[in-house]
C-alpha cells in the first residue's frame, strides 16, 4: 500500500513555489529556534510545525478536486504555466493569520519589492488554469474578493483554544534568505498523524533566463 498514491476520491490540491528540501531546512530550524521547539519534540508542545520538505509559496488554493478535476487542472496549469518566467524573492520577516488576537498561522513572509511583477504573473496564470480546466469556482471568487498575500506556512497551534502565546523572538525573527523557485507544483494534501505530507502531482518548469 502506498499512502501517497493519488486517489479516485476528491482530495485537497494547491499550485505552489515549492521551497525545497535545503532551504526549506533552514528556514524550518529558524522558526523552531524562535519557537522554542527543540528537535524530538515536534509532536508535543503548543506549536505543530510544518515538515521541512514540504515548505512551499501557496499560488492558488484550488480545494478538494475530484480524480477528473484533477487531471484537467493538471493539463491546463502546464498550458498556462509554460515559460513563465521564474521569480526571484527574498524569504523576509514573519508574520501570523489573522495578524492580531490568537494566531491561526505562523508563516515566513516574503519582501514586496523582489520578484513581485514575475510572482503576480504566476498568480493569474495558475487563477487562469483552474478557469479553463472548469474547476474551483468558488475558490476562484473567494481569490478575487482579496488582496494575495504571499507567505510560507510554517507552523500552526496544536488547540485552537488556549493557545500558547507567540513568542517574541518568532514576531522579531531576522530571516532574510533568498527564495528562487525553478518549478510550480501541484500538490495535494494527505493529513494523518503529525503534519501534512504534500506530494507532487504534476511539476511544470519555469523559464530561468540569464542573469537570473
Amino acid at each position: 500500500m502506498t499512502p501517497c498514491a493519488p486517489s479516485s476520491r476528491p482530495e485537497v490540491c494547491f499550485c505552489a513555489l515549492p521551497l525545497g528540501p535545503e532551504l526549506g531546512g533552514r528556514v524550518s530550524d529558524a522558526a523552531r529556534a524562535a519557537l522554542g521547539v527543540a528537535d524530538g519534540e515536534e509532536g508535543r508542545g503548543p506549536w505543530r510545525m510544518a515538515r521541512p520538505e514540504g515548505l512551499h509559496l501557496t499560488l492558488f488554493y484550488a480545494g478538494p478536486l475530484a480524480e477528473r478535476e484533477r487531471a484537467a487542472f493538471s493539463a491546463s496549469l502546464e498550458r498556462e504555466l509554460a515559460g513563465a518566467r521564474a521569480p526571484r524573492l527574498l524569504l523576509r520577516g514573519t508574520g501570523t493569520f489573522p495578524a492580531r488576537g490568537v494566531p491561526r498561522v505562523l508563516f515566513v513572509a516574503l519582501d514586496p519589492e523582489r520578484g513581485a511583477a514575475e510572482l503576480s504573473e504566476l498568480v493569474r496564470r495558475a487563477r487562469s488554469a483552474a478557469q479553463s480546466a472548469g474547476v474551483a469556482a468558488q475558490e476562484l471568487e473567494r481569490a478575487a474578493s482579496r488582496p494575495f498575500r504571499p507567505h510560507v506556512t510554517v507552523a500552526r497551534p496544536r488547540r485552537a483554544k488556549g493557545a500558547a502565546a507567540l513568542p517574541g523572538a518568532f514576531r522579531g525573527l531576522a530571516l532574510e534568505l533568498a527564495f528562487h523557485p525553478t518549478e510550480a507544483v501541484l500538490m495535494r494534501s494527505v493529513r494523518g498523524d503529525g503534519a501534512a505530507r504534500y506530494p507532487s502531482l504534476v511539476r511544470i518548469p519555469l523559464a530561468v533566463h540569464a542573469g537570473d
